[in-house]
């Protein structure tokens, strides 16, 4: 799994993409292996959890009372998202923190106003949680009767993916191709039924959440997320589902930042 794994992201990234050509990039095989680990991180995260997102006060966000949070506070609109190391530009899922230092710090605010949204989950959800550190292998002294050359291997593995997974995302320069692994990676977790990834957070000491759920048509009338030339089909696109039906929204507030860590509340509003 080791090897495969330097062999998956070295295709992935520098030779073929999207179909297999002369051999490589067929990663169906790897991928099969790789979901009996997957499984192992397996996690309920339980109805009425509370997360956060939040974005700095732009000239829409300026009156709280007014504010539309299932629109300014949700999943941006396809055409915006932007690439992440869970998702290519132009899919666009819904990133949550465990707590708001995380949130804040994940989008680099500080000195600043910023309206931060909590979210509830409506329901048990269940996701991938790449923050346990119980499912390593314990590999033992190479002394020890049942030591196993490799699990080390297999621990390495496991840490240097969960280590990729919480780097940050470099917006100074186009170096979009180093996401390609791990956003096939967070794809086939959605493709075998979960709902998110659960990381730690590279820039504070929370957990990140990303689930597979994008914005709700309703909420934005006036800007279909998903437009389509041909009115006919428009609603027969598939789309991802909306993150309305998994969370609700249940308070946002104003926040004067000093720093990711020092903030202080100016105004809040109940959803």
């Amino acid at each position: 799994m080791y090897q495969d794994w330097l062999m998956f992201k070295h295709v992935a990234k520098h030779y073929n993409r999207f179909f297999a050509i002369d051999g490589f990039g067929d990663y169906s095989g790897f991928l099969e292996r790789f979901k009996s680990i997957l499984l192992g991180f397996s996690e309920d995260l339980p109805a009425g959890t509370k997360l956060y997102r939040t974005r700095i006060q732009t000239p829409e966000l300026m009156d709280l009372p007014t504010i539309q949070p299932y629109k300014e506070m949700g999943p941006a609109p396809p055409k915006y998202a932007q690439t992440n190391r869970m998702s290519p530009a132009g899919i666009s899922y819904l990133y949550l923190a465990s707590d708001r230092d995380t949130a804040f710090s994940e989008c680099r605010l500080s000195n600043c106003i910023a309206i931060v949204a909590e979210f509830e989950s409506k329901q048990d959800l269940q996701v991938i949680d790449f923050t346990k550190d119980n499912y390593y292998y314990d590999c033992g002294s190479i002394f020890s009767d049942d030591y196993c050359h490799e699990e080390i291997f297999m621990t390495r593995f496991l840490k240097g993916f969960v280590e990729e997974l919480s780097q940050p995302v470099n917006d100074n320069q186009d170096r979009s191709y180093e996401y390609v692994a791990t956003q096939i990676i967070s794809e086939y977790i959605r493709s075998i039924g979960l709902d998110g990834i659960c990381y730690k957070s590279s820039v504070a000491n929370g957990k990140n959440y990303a689930f597979f759920y994008g914005p709700d048509p309703k909420e934005v009338p006036d800007l279909y997320p998903y437009p389509f030339n041909d009115l006919y089909y428009l609603y027969e696109l598939p789309i991802l589902d909306p993150y309305t039906e998994f969370f609700n929204i249940t308070q946002i507030e104003e926040v004067r930042l000093e720093n990711t860590v020092k903030a202080t509340t100016i105004n809040s509003r109940i959803i």
